[in-house]
């Protein structure tokens, strides 16, 4: 099996979503997973929610096939954090074809596929696959929230490029005029870049060019 093996559809059917995706949270989740949820199904399925900073965020879903053989869906959504970078939210598996290198195989794929600039996961789950994301780049980590009822572990993590990284300090500092903080020095020193480029933009009137992952890890 090759990544080559893998394909995907994007589709806009509601009702096969709701299927998954409803077995999904509760594989992950447990029994009360709905309690849980910050975002109503029906709401994820319209895209009926909350702007961030009065930029709408955007829900994509898509079929993963292999050989042909519809295997299990994901999903990404358009942050404007990452200057309309996807993010991808959820990879799911039919059960029957669990355990075979298929979710191993099909995330690189769907990364290519979906130019996705990085991952929304649970703490606990970064920990278990921490060093495999950071084989393909995805390793600058912020915390997007936790509910007051859940553990540590159930924490949302941003888990993203060093170029979607950077373009999140920006928005944040643009948008909220929050200026992030950082206790590792690779983090200090990208803030400072930011704040460099910002300052320069103020300066002169030109802004700076996206940021780009070439050249990083």
């Amino acid at each position: 099996m090759t990544m080559d093996d893998y394909t995907f559809e994007q589709y806009e059917d509601a009702r096969e979503t709701r299927v998954w995706l409803e077995r999904f949270l509760r594989e992950h989740n447990g029994p009360h997973w709905r309690r849980k949820q910050r975002i109503s199904i029906g709401d994820l399925l319209t895209g009926n929610f909350s702007p961030i900073d009065g930029v709408k965020v955007k829900v994509i879903w898509y079929r993963i096939k292999f050989r042909g053989v519809l295997i299990g869906y994901a999903d990404a959504k358009i942050q404007p954090y990452f200057a309309g970078r996807k993010i991808i939210s959820d990879l799911w598996i039919y059960p029957k074809y669990r355990n075979s290198g298929h979710f191993h195989r099909a995330f690189p794929a769907l990364v290519e596929y979906t130019a996705a600039a990085g991952i929304c996961i649970a703490r606990r789950k970064h920990d278990l696959y921490k060093h495999w994301y950071e084989w393909y780049g995805i390793e600058w980590v912020t915390q997007l929230g936790a509910d007051p009822s859940d553990g540590a572990g159930d924490a949302l993590l941003f888990v993203v490029t060093r170029a979607a990284h950077k373009d999140m300090i920006r928005f944040k500092i643009k948008q909220t005029g929050d200026y992030p903080r950082s206790d590792t020095e690779r983090g200090r020193a990208l803030i400072d870049e930011v704040l460099r480029e910002l300052d320069n933009e103020r300066t002169n009137g030109c802004p700076s060019f996206p940021a780009s992952d070439e050249g990083y890890p």
